[in-house]
């Protein structure tokens, strides 16, 4: 069976461990240390879009993602490294827009268009997963998983094999891109074994990108947020 730890990497995100998480009712020192989310809202390079309204479909997310020949350097594509659409049924509803922004279909409002890609970067030894989703209201989404990381800075659940899970989540620094922005570090723990994963969304008009990255060592490995500005830049193309 494999680890939790090679599980994480190789597909950059916890969708992969289909499992029925609980938020935490009990907040003590996590919660004191987690904080609320880092968020910029009509960030120093806005796209213009207001966040309500029209949202592109599969086919226009698809075409804006990001590709290796963007990303240069030692990226490259995975299609290993996509988590997929496994499902976590949240205890307490006020989590799930925490978990919408690495797992779209837990999250509380289902994304109108979704679109994905997995890379890894062989100098680095960085996994990213990139994520496009978009909503009618994409300003909503992120505003409240802004809100939501004040109930839910410890979620426990189950993996597949019954085996418990916790994922703690962490405040970070939301970068100035798009119309806004926010981000976290999350630590997904078995009991035996622990992942790092940085999660960075931005949102662009009714788009949200999402990079969530892990490196093979365990440790986070925030977002490049070159890469970032590369694929907000690509979704203002989207007609």
């Amino acid at each position: 069976m494999p680890t939790l730890r090679s599980i994480v990497f190789a597909v950059a995100v916890v969708p992969a461990l289909t499992f029925t998480a609980a938020c935490s009712d009990s907040k003590g020192d996590d919660a004191k240390n987690s904080g609320p989310i880092s968020s910029s809202s009509r960030a120093d390079n806005p796209s213009g879009g207001g966040g309500t309204g029209k949202a592109a479909s599969n086919e226009q997310l698809q075409k804006a993602m990001l590709l290796p020949a963007d990303l240069g350097g030692s990226w490259a594509a995975d299609p290993e490294g996509v988590g997929g659409d496994a499902k976590m049924t949240l205890l307490k509803e006020e989590c799930m827009p925490v978990v919408g922004l690495f797992s779209p279909l837990s999250g509380a409002v289902q994304p109108d268009g979704k679109a994905e890609a997995g890379f890894t970067n062989d100098a680095s030894a960085v996994a990213m997963t990139v994520r496009l989703t978009s909503f009618k209201n994409a300003e909503k989404v992120l505003a409240d998983a802004q809100s939501a990381l004040d109930e839910c800075p410890l979620i426990t659940g189950k993996d597949a094999d019954g085996g418990s899970i916790s994922l703690t989540v962490t405040t970070a620094a939301a970068p100035k891109l798009g119309d806004q922005s926010v981000a976290f570090a999350a630590n997904i723990s078995d009991g035996s074994d622990s992942v790092h994963m940085s999660v960075t969304a931005v949102r662009a008009g009714n788009t949200v990108e999402t990079m969530v990255t892990t490196s093979a060592d365990g440790a986070a490995a925030p977002a490049d947020e070159t890469l970032l500005k590369k694929q907000v830049e690509k979704i203002a193309q989207i007609g």
